[in-house]
């Protein structure tokens, strides 16, 4: 008779639980392995993490799926979960949820399909965090509006330490200073296309693991658009620019689509141009600043760095921070052309 571990198939192992060592500035802090249960015929059923107890991550996805797998309003787009705990591990075991990752299609849609896609999923993702804020209260940061500076200034001091230039720390803090302050929204915060599944007729969101750490709106558009944007094709390889911002600034059905989702998102949070250029500032920032933190290859961490250093060159130039606000405000006008 086949051993019962004979139905556990491991995915990523990132070290054992509970470690032997600390681990620190590594690509998982939190350590463990992520794997998929078989049914008797040897199809995956179910997928599973395992983290140290001592980690929040885990207990806080188990937390937030736990609850929202009860709401009528949402538990047909996200995973039915159940979390187990010791003295030494957290598990979390959820029903796989059958269907087609996100980032299996995005390559080949046409412009026009890929902006409803986008826009769909990023409906979805307001609908679970409305339900997650009226469940879990404890989610929302309610202590009034958020300066964009004060939210960045501890990862421009660390982006600075290591090695971010003065000049590009000034470009980036005057940007964010002209957005002002905002409404905060909790974030699902990993929001990309391999965290997106089509299941049906429905769009499912998985991985909550950092859901609700950001609370400044548009971070999951921007994560979503652009991590959309580096999968698509180009006309020409040789010729397209490598940069998220220079793509934008390129003009074309690929911009227009990515200034159309990134617009009905600025929209739905009352965000007016410099208001939308700060919130995707400090998305840039946050993002090199997680990266390198997370330490690794270089490879890993350095062209969110790159992409961070070619932002604050475009947000220094005055001709340029004058045609993105001057997108932004078409974009956002009363009548312009809504995504989807």
């Amino acid at each position: 008779m086949p051993s019962a571990w004979s139905r556990i198939v491991l995915l990523q192992n990132w070290g054992g639980v509970p470690p032997v060592r600390r681990m620190a500035q590594t690509y998982l802090g939190n350590r463990g392995f992520n794997f998929l249960l078989l049914g008797p015929r040897g199809a995956p059923t179910h997928f599973g993490k395992c983290r140290p107890a001592s980690g929040k991550a885990l207990r806080h996805e188990i937390a937030v799926l736990g609850t929202l797998r009860h709401d009528p309003e949402v538990s047909a787009v996200v995973p039915r979960t159940w979390g187990v705990r010791s003295g030494e591990l957290d598990l979390l075991i959820s029903a796989l949820v059958s269907g087609t990752r996100f980032d299996r299609t995005v390559a080949r849609l046409p412009a026009e399909q890929w902006v409803r896609a986008m826009t769909e999923i990023l409906a979805v993702t307001h609908r679970v965090t409305e339900r997650a804020v009226a469940l879990l209260p404890d989610l929302s940061d309610r202590t009034g509006p958020m300066s964009l500076y004060e939210a960045a200034r501890g990862s421009l001091a660390y982006l600075e330490s290591m090695g971010l230039g003065r000049r590009c720390v000034r470009s980036l803090a005057e940007a964010l200073r002209d957005g002002g302050s905002l409404h905060g929204f909790p974030q699902h915060g990993d929001l990309w296309p391999s965290n997106v599944v089509r299941s049906g007729r429905s769009w499912w969101l998985l991985d909550f693991e950092v859901f609700g750490q950001v609370q400044i709106p548009l971070y999951d558009a921007c994560h979503l658009v652009r991590t959309c944007s580096d999968l698509r094709p180009v006309a020409s390889a040789s010729s397209a620019p490598s940069r998220w911002i220079d793509r934008l600034l390129a003009g074309g059905d690929e911009a227009t689509a990515c200034w159309r989702t990134l617009a009905s998102v600025a929209r739905r949070h009352a965000l007016g141009p410099s208001g939308a250029l700060g919130a995707l500032v400090y998305y840039l920032i946050d993002m090199a600043t997680r990266f390198h933190k997370r330490g690794g290859p270089r490879c890993y961490w350095e062209p969110h760095a790159l992409e961070l250093q070619r932002v604050a060159e475009v947000v220094a130039s005055q001709r340029q921070v004058e045609r993105l606000n001057a997108e932004l405000k078409e974009r956002l006008a009363p009548g312009a052309p809504t995504a989807g």
